[in-house]
């Protein structure tokens, strides 16, 4: 049973086992969605009245951040706050890991049942976020609502890749062209929203890029505009996450220090296993 909370005195007027609340007046509509993942060593998950839950429940409503709390559902994160722009979940996670970070590790030093479609913020175990601004419900949407590392699924079709390009490409070749593709599409079409305004000096998706270091810029950018053309993404982008302006990748770039981050794992391999002798 959800209860739907405005206040932390309604809050306490709760019983000790309320599995589950509601603060805020439904306003969110699209964007970034934080989860925090506190359930304890032995797979519990604290209760309501837990003193840090406490804590957070009154720190989250002075934030006026809708949110909701959930003890034993199916979702096995603790805390769902919809906060909105990436911007904003960067501020709100550096606040979280000031203000509870140790109290958190103290409840589930590892994260437990940390999700693989979470991104982790700040590489804590406790903290992550997904993007929710797609419709993937929508008949035709080319969007899964759980991808990977905070980004959305991307494409049902297999054998695209190989198509368009020309060329012999895996499966896993093209799993991980696809989150690129889905990755480029959000930024060209959501923007700051997605990327956050300091994504020029603080980008944030190497990893993506050193993942399809297989392809060319070109290859790349080609089968992201064949994706465009083929399933006209932005009819499935939720409007509000349309709001900020876009932003094209330069995927050039990207793939150029792709290959200086090989050239340079490449020279570390040959030092460690010539037992140092290679210089580095």
């Amino acid at each position: 049973m959800q209860n739907t909370v405005h206040s932390y005195a309604e809050l306490a007027k709760l019983s000790d086992d309320a599995p589950y609340y509601f603060y805020g007046e439904h306003t969110y509509t699209s964007g970034w969605k934080m989860h925090l993942f506190l359930n304890k060593v032995d797979n519990l998950f604290p209760d309501l009245h837990d003193q840090t839950i406490k804590e957070l429940s009154r720190f989250l409503m002075a934030e006026n951040l809708e949110h909701k709390f959930k003890n034993g559902c199916d979702d096995l994160n603790t805390f769902c706050i919809y906060v909105g722009s990436r911007d904003a979940c960067e501020q709100l996670a550096q606040k979280l890991i000031a203000k509870f970070g140790k109290k958190f590790q103290a409840i589930a030093p590892q994260g437990n049942h940390f999700s693989g479609s979470d991104e982790n913020m700040f590489d804590n175990p406790n903290i992550g976020i997904r993007f929710d601004g797609v419709n993937e419900k929508l008949p035709n949407s080319p969007f899964l609502r759980y991808g990977e590392k905070g980004i959305p699924g991307f494409l049902h079709r297999q054998y695209l890749a190989a198509a368009v390009l020309g060329k012999d490409v895996t499966s896993a070749q093209e799993d991980n062209l696809k989150k690129v593709a889905c990755h480029l599409i959000l930024a060209k079409y959501c923007g700051e929203n997605y990327l956050g305004k300091n994504y020029q000096t603080k980008p944030w998706d190497q990893q993506l890029f050193d993942k399809v270091s297989a392809f060319s810029a070109e290859d790349i950018k080609t089968y992201m505009q064949k994706c465009i053309a083929v399933f006209n993404p932005e009819k499935y982008i939720k409007p509000t996450s349309l709001l900020s302006n876009g932003y094209d990748i330069d995927v050039d770039e990207k793939m150029k220090l792709t290959a200086r981050n090989q050239q340079q794992n490449k020279i570390f391999s040959d030092h460690v296993f010539s037992g140092g002798r290679n210089r580095l």
